[in-house]
């Protein structure tokens, strides 16, 4: 967590908003846009509130005219929850969000970025399979599964291009990151999470994309620790805590899509071995996972679009107790789960109305997971947005894990 301290110190002083103002020259030019909002998250559960006042800055820098010139990205959010009693007692990583600082180049026929960056792997737009390079912050105020609970990570992201063979993709990440997790769940203190170090906690991994025409394919493989919040009762503790499963994984993915301008079929495929459980039980617990996405994007006009996600999830023979109570058996049961997921959305008005709705729901459980979010834009500068969440969490599937919630969210921003 050190390490990501001073990088915030970095983003606080660095003179960007100066540099922003002064007028481009032939040498070093800016560009920078920023917003301010509020947002409050009421958690019908429990009563419990976050009121968040932040403010977002996203600066690029050019230096120099043409295209191959380095390019210094700097983005950071500064947040306040007047709720979070922590928050209140000093400055920390809660403070700050969806930080940004990479210095990034173009050559001939490859590009390079260095510093804090966000990756996006994948097809899927409800729940992620393949999209693991950056950890999630599960204390998020939105939820986790937010897009905004991302949290960058130091990286050196180098790609080359070509027509003939395709599209590499190299990430080396010489320090990785574990978003903070609760200090209970349920009636369970959760363990002090251990201090990463550099070199010794790092991760690496690659993109490739097949030079097809008609066919987006690529093919993944990331070694990396534990991205999923998955936990068991600690040895001899009498079950009073939890233990984070934090172990290193080295993960297979695939993903392709195929369409036209109006419709676009999708599909995203990873296989993980030795994917440790959640569970009740004190035993270490690993298994293979298999997850399997299966979707369609569908253009209704211009306004609206329809989706579709069909998720698989395999982990072969599982212990009972890792789907029911704690005082289920411990006989083997069929470790195989299926969703199916909508997600709706239009614009009305001009794109004065954004309304948006997602609904995953389980097949063969009773997994459930519901989003409704209606934004309105004002002026083009001002948006104003009511969103309702709602989930049920009925397997132990890492796609639902600490994801158990009611919330109520009402949001303003102030783009300028």
């Amino acid at each position: 967590m050190k390490f990501y301290l001073i990088t915030m110190i970095i983003l606080m002083c660095f003179p960007h908003q100066a540099l922003a103002q002064q007028e481009s020259t032939s040498e070093i030019s800016s560009s920078s846009k920023g917003e301010l909002g509020f947002y409050n998250v009421y958690d019908q559960d429990d009563g419990s509130q976050s009121e968040v006042l932040y403010y977002e800055e996203d600066t690029r820098f050019k230096m120099g005219d043409d295209y191959t010139a380095w390019t210094l990205h700097l983005r950071f959010r500064v947040r306040y929850d007047f709720q979070d009693e922590k928050a209140r007692d000093a400055l920390s990583h809660r403070h700050l969000s969806r930080e940004l600082l990479y210095a990034s180049k173009v050559f001939e026929s490859s590009s390079l970025k260095l510093g804090l960056q966000e990756l996006n792997w994948g097809e899927s737009l409800i729940f992620p399979i393949i999209d693991l390079i950056n950890p999630r912050d599960v204390l998020y105020p939105k939820g986790f599964l937010d897009s905004d609970s991302k949290l960058s990570v130091p990286m050196i992201n180098y790609e080359l291009y070509s027509s003939s063979w395709g599209n590499l993709q190299l990430i080396y990440i010489p320090l990785s990151r574990v978003g903070e997790l609760p200090e209970e769940i349920g009636d369970y203190a959760v363990e002090e999470q251990e201090e990463l170090k550099p070199i010794e906690d790092q991760e690496f991994g690659l993109r490739y994309k097949l030079p097809l025409d008609s066919l987006d394919l690529k093919l993944y493989a990331l070694h990396h620790r534990n991205r999923e919040p998955s936990f068991r009762f600690k040895a001899f503790s009498d079950g009073s805590d939890l233990e984070l499963a934090t172990q290193k994984l080295t993960s297979f993915g695939l993903s392709s899509s195929v369409g036209t301008m109006t419709r676009v079929w999708k599909m995203d495929a990873r296989h993980t071995p030795d994917q440790e459980l959640s569970g009740i039980v004190r035993r270490k617990e690993t298994r293979d996972l298999t997850q399997i996405m299966l979707g369609l994007d569908q253009a209704l006009g211009v306004d609206h679009t329809f989706g579709f996600e069909l998720h698989f999830d395999n982990w072969g023979l599982m212990p009972e107790a890792y789907n029911d109570s704690a005082f289920a058996s411990e006989a083997d049961v069929d470790g195989n789960l299926l969703w199916g997921g909508l997600n709706i959305r239009s614009n009305f008005f001009g794109q004065s109305l954004k309304p948006q709705l997602i609904h995953f729901q389980g097949i063969n459980n009773n997994d459930r997971f519901s989003r409704f979010q209606i934004a309105g834009i004002i002026a083009d500068s001002y948006q104003i947005s009511v969103e309702y969440q709602e989930s049920e969490v009925a397997s132990s599937s890492p796609k639902f894990i600490l994801n158990q919630a009611k919330r109520f969210l009402t949001e303003l921003k102030i783009h300028f």
